[in-house]
């Protein structure tokens, strides 16, 4: 969970924000902490247009997921 709220926090997502509370409802689902906080906030955002500096923390974030399942 708090990976989740710091990627929300990276994408200035504010806690009074219909993104925020839909992502603080949606289940885990993966074990990896960073893919599945990337895939809960991409749920979560359905209809909601991120900004050009968003979508490249967005990126980013997710590639940690990706560097992260590499080391096993």
């Amino acid at each position: 969970m708090n990976t989740l709220l710091y990627c929300l926090d990276v994408l200035k997502i504010k806690e009074d924000s219909e993104v925020y509370r839909n992502a603080q409802k949606l289940p885990i689902e993966s074990e990896n902490k960073w893919i599945n906080a990337t895939k809960i906030i991409a749920n979560a955002s359905v209809g909601y247009t991120f900004s050009q500096s968003q979508l490249a923390d967005f990126l980013t974030l997710a590639t940690k997921g990706i560097e992260e399942g590499t080391d096993n």
